[in-house]
């Protein structure tokens, strides 16, 4: 950028690129206040020297509303989505995958708003955009799936979000994808369980876990067994329930969680919720531990599961 600023001066179009690709190198290491600082000023730049309808101006704008919804910005990104949207439309159609991609971001800020009518009709006409682009087994089509669940299940509808979810789910096993498929059944796994299905939730949680542990522990897997152990204590399974849960607490131990005050106060709400106090749950951690660290909960899982 250096050479190009002394060539080209602040104001060309080669320093909004160079700055927008800075913003995202910057929140890809999670420093999403610098990474937003170079995204404004590559937009300021991209606007003088491209004008305000570049197609390269829309670009910019979605990757700071992308930077806005990593810091619950959601206001500011719908802004700057909508805008981007118009600027799509006007030059590539209303049927581009590009814009599409653009109609996906826009419906999940509508959903993490609460506007969740708004949010279904841009999942299912991102999913259009995208089935029509792509065909119907592209991973495009199965993000854009998931997101159309995850609003459904958000809105009440469990059944027409499993069928979403299974949709995502069948094109990422025929990828071998296994992290997104574990991402897919963790959610699938509370569609089923509000719809009473409590054995596919459990069992979907289960191959979730199972796929999970081809690596190193993970946030997700955390989630997996706390989802397993408050469907447990749901089901009037207390002591399985509770073993659940701490194996939760520790994943998210190991992979450093622990300071997170949200999680912990969801943690114990739960366990206060089933009459265990700091006692039985500093008892029941020492005994976990130990198993956990035998064989990285494989044993775990496996006597969790088989039930």
């Amino acid at each position: 950028m250096a050479i190009d600023l002394d060539v080209h001066g602040p104001e060309h179009s080669a320093i909004a690129f160079h700055r927008n690709s800075l913003g995202t190198v910057l929140r890809a290491k999670d420093d999403v206040p610098a990474a937003q600082a170079q995204y404004r000023e590559a937009l300021r730049v991209a606007e003088i020297a491209l004008g305000p309808v570049h197609l390269d101006v829309a670009k910019i704008l979605n990757n700071l509303a992308a930077s806005q919804m990593d810091c619950r910005q959601y206001a500011g990104a719908r802004m700057h989505l909508r805008r981007a949207l118009r600027i799509s439309e006007t030059e590539l159609g209303p049927e581009h995958p590009e814009t599409g991609s653009v109609v996906h971001n826009l419906a999940s800020v509508h959903s993490k708003l609460g506007d969740r009518t708004t949010a279904i009709e841009l999942h299912e006409r991102a999913l259009h955009i995208a089935q029509a682009a792509h065909g119907l087994a592209h991973p495009e089509v199965a993000k854009v799936s998931k997101g159309h669940a995850d609003t459904l299940l958000r809105s009440g509808d469990p059944a027409s979000a499993r069928v979403s979810y299974e949709r995502a789910l069948a094109i990422w096993r025929a990828r071998q994808e296994p992290i997104r498929q574990a991402e897919v059944l963790a959610d699938l796994a509370l569609a089923e369980f509000d719809l009473g299905n409590h054995a596919d939730a459990k069992s979907s949680l289960c191959q979730a876990i199972s796929l999970l542990q081809q690596d190193p522990p993970s946030e997700l897997e955390s989630a997996c067994y706390f989802e397993l152990g408050r469907m447990a204590l749901q089901d009037g399974r207390r002591r399985e329930g509770l073993l659940l849960v701490v194996i939760a607490f520790l994943v998210g131990k190991l992979v450093g969680l622990a300071d997170d005050q949200e999680r912990h106060g969801r943690l114990m709400g739960l366990l206060a919720g089933v009459g265990v106090d700091d006692r039985e749950f500093q008892d029941l951690l020492i005994q976990v531990e130990a198993a956990y660290k035998r064989d990285q909960g494989q044993g775990l899982l496996q006597a969790m599961c088989s039930g």
